[in-house]
Formats: structure tokens, C-alpha cells, sequence
């Protein structure tokens, strides 16, 4: 039985009726559209717990229906399920294999990436048809361009044209961003070894008009994507410089690695900085943390800015003896030749050529001829790796 001033109204066949009261309207397509598309990120968001799979089985059956944001989240959870343990920090780490493969080739992930352009291409011709002074609804959230972009450099997904779009439409909105979700746009894009000068210089620009301090971790990313890319701005990376040094103790090894290798890689020190990561790892004991790769950048940097800690060489030589079957004979070499021009005793430099002269076999010629010129620098009585006195 109706209630008293009620009415019935039936929608279209297939459509749950709704009792409305006088003077309440029917919701309109953009309420029902929203209402949907955020059930559909609820939805993603849940399937988390059942992994990758579970996320593109919901995607091949409604990426008809996902907006920018729908497809964004389910991109990113997807990729996150498929490299558990995976982190932007891991800068030089390759992802799993496995997870990869089954990423790339599964047909929902085609499918999605396929409709991720579509969306690119449309949102790029409303934005001209702005610039002439007409209006569009295809908008591409510049929050969505960082996570796809993010997306794609954690399992190493290099599309030059994608990118190139996502960028070009970025550019115009970074200022929407947050902190963390530009440095991470930052590091995708350093990450997959594209260079756009328009982003670093937009980014630079604005983030030396900063009004809020950024995390440390935020820091890290940037002065890492900024160094890669070979943009140059040593009035930034001095602002992050002084920002930072009273939060090196919230930052992880790997970000304080990030860190120090980035502004060797762009020839600026800042002496307070550095002292305070030196002070951090002798009073911590965090060394013994470090990956190989993380001690040979450590190593590379303070030879590079000729930054002299006697106790943290120290502490690098000593972790290196203990750790040299871990090496790479890459890094060994750099290892070799950067500690070279570091405070570390005679004896243990002997240790470190023995150990490379005893499984020599394993070295390119490049590598041989940069220990051999280290062993002539910091032991003068060899002059090869190989042990033989002169």
C-alpha cells in the first residue's frame, strides 16, 4: 500500500524501482554514473586480496563501463599484486619475471592498456578543442596519468608514444598533484629512460615554490629522477638538501643511497647533508643492511665529490669483505677503483684484491684494466690484481 503523498515510478526493464516522495528528483546519469564507478573502485580494491587474477577477471568483464579511474586503480593493484615486495626505492632491481610475463600477457592486460591510449588520444584532442575555446568530457586525471606511469615503470612496460601523451598532459596540471604523486610521476619516467625537459623543467619550477615540506621519501625520488634524467638545478637539490638533513633518520638505506649517489651523479654536495648520514650509519649500525649495489653507490659517490668519512669507509670496506661473494664483478670493480681514494686501510684493500684475484676469471678486460689502476693507486707494491709483486 502506497504511504500518503508517495508515488511509484518504474524505470526501464531491468531496473530495480525506486519509491520517490514529492519533490524528490530522479538521480540523474552523471549521480548513477558516479555511484557505479565508485562501486567498481571499491570493488578493485577488495580483490586486492585474491591477487592480479582476480583483479582482470573484474576488468575483462567491465572495462566497457571503468572510467580513468576505474582502469587506473585496477592497473596499479594489479601490478602491485603481481611484484609483491616491490617498491619505487628499488631502483636497480629488475621485477619478478614471472609476475611480469603473466601481466603482459594476459588479455584483460592487453585490453586495458589498448583502452589506457584510447582514453590518452581523446583526452589530448578535448584538450586542444580547450585551448580554441570549446568544452569536452573526456578528462584524463592527471592523478591517473602518475599512477599509470608509475604503473608501467614498476614492471618496466616502455611505450615511447604512451608516455609522450601522458606527459603532454600532464605538464599543464602537476600543480593538482600531490607530493608524492609527482615524484612518483618523476620516477617512472627517469625510471623508463625517457627524457621530456618540459616535465623536469615544470616540476623543478614548481617544486622550488613549494609551501609544504616534502617527505623524505618524496626527496629521495626526486633528486634520484631529477639525476637520472640529467636535469641540472643545483638551487633545488640545495633546498631539498637543507629540508632534509633533519629527517635522515626516517629515511630507509636505500633512500639515503638514492640520495647520495644522485647528487654525486649531478657534482653538488652539501657537506651538513652528508654528515649527517655519515653520523646516522655509524651511530645506527644500518650498513649491514645494505644491498652490494647500494654500498658500490655509496662508494662511487663520496670518490666522485672526494667526500672524506674515515668511519663510514670504513664501515664500507668492512661490509664489502663480508659480502664480496654477493658482488656483481661490475660492481666490484667500481667498488675497487672508488675505494681507492677512500680512508680505508692498506689491509683491507689487500683483502678486497685478493678476493677478485682469486676468481679473476670472472671479470671483463674493462674491468681488469680499473682494479689494476686502483691496485697501482692504494697498494704501490702490486701493480696488477692478481698478487705479483713488481
Amino acid at each position: 500500500m502506497l504511504q500518503k503523498g508517495a508515488t511509484f515510478k518504474s524505470q526501464k526493464r531491468g531496473v530495480s524501482h525506486q519509491w520517490l516522495r514529492p519533490g524528490q528528483q530522479q538521480p540523474s546519469s552523471e549521480q548513477l554514473s558516479l555511484k557505479m564507478h565508485k562501486a567498481m573502485n571499491k570493488e578493485l580494491v577488495t580483490l586486492t586480496k585474491k591477487g592480479s587474477g582476480a583483479i582482470l577477471e573484474f576488468v575483462g568483464k567491465n572495462l566497457a563501463k571503468m572510467n580513468c579511474i576505474n582502469i587506473s586503480t585496477a592497473l596499479h593493484r594489479a601490478v602491485r599484486c603481481a611484484l609483491p615486495g616491490s617498491s619505487p626505492c628499488s631502483v636497480d632491481e629488475e621485477p619478478s619475471h614471472s609476475g611480469r610475463a603473466q601481466l603482459l600477457s594476459h588479455h584483460a592486460f592487453k585490453k586495458m592498456l589498448e583502452v589506457i591510449k584510447q582514453k590518452a588520444d581523446v583526452a589530448m584532442q578535448v584538450a586542444s578543442a580547450r585551448g580554441k575555446g570549446m568544452s569536452g568530457d573526456a578528462d584524463f586525471p592527471v592523478q591517473c596519468i602518475s599512477i599509470v606511469a608509475w604503473s608501467c615503470a614498476m614492471i618496466q612496460l616502455y611505450d615511447a608514444a604512451l608516455l609522450a601523451r601522458l606527459v603532454d598532459l600532464a605538464c599543464p596540471h602537476l600543480h593538482e598533484l600531490k607530493a608524492y604523486e609527482l615524484t612518483n610521476l618523476l620516477w617512472a619516467c627517469a625510471k623508463l629512460g625517457t627524457h621530456y625537459p618540459q616535465l623536469y623543467s615544470a616540476a623543478a619550477d614548481l617544486m622550488r615554490k613549494r609551501e609544504e615540506d616534502y617527505k623524505p621519501h618524496c626527496i629521495s625520488l626526486a633528486v634520484w629522477a631529477f639525476a637520472t634524467a640529467g636535469w641540472k638545478d643545483t638551487q633545488l637539490f640545495q633546498s631539498f638538501a637543507d629540508e632534509m638533513c633533519c629527517k635522515v633518520g626516517h629515511l630507509k638505506p636505500q633512500e639515503v643511497c638514492m640520495t647520495i649517489w644522485a647528487f654525486a651523479q649531478q657534482w653538488e654536495i652539501h657537506h651538513q647533508l652528508f654528515n649527517s648520514i655519515c653520523n646516522m650509519w655509524v651511530q645506527g649500525g644500518t650498513m649491514n643492511r645494505f644491498t652490494p649495489q647500494e654500498i658500490t653507490d655509496v662508494a662511487w659517490a663520496f670518490a666522485t665529490l672526494r667526500f672524506s668519512h674515515a668511519s663510514v669507509s670504513r664501515l664500507l670496506a668492512h661490509a664489502a669483505v663480508v659480502n664480496y661473494k654477493l658482488f656483481a664483478p661490475k660492481q666490484v670493480a667500481i667498488l675497487l677503483h672508488s675505494m681507492a681514494s677512500l680512508e680505508v686501510t692498506p689491509q683491507t684493500m689487500q683483502t678486497l684484491f685478493d678476493l677478485a684475484a682469486d676468481d679473476i676469471h670472472r671479470f671483463q678486460p674493462a674491468e681488469i684494466a680499473m682494479m689494476t689502476a686502483a691496485s697501482g693507486k692504494s697498494c704501490a707494491h702490486r701493480n696488477t690484481v692478481f698478487g705479483s709483486d713488481p
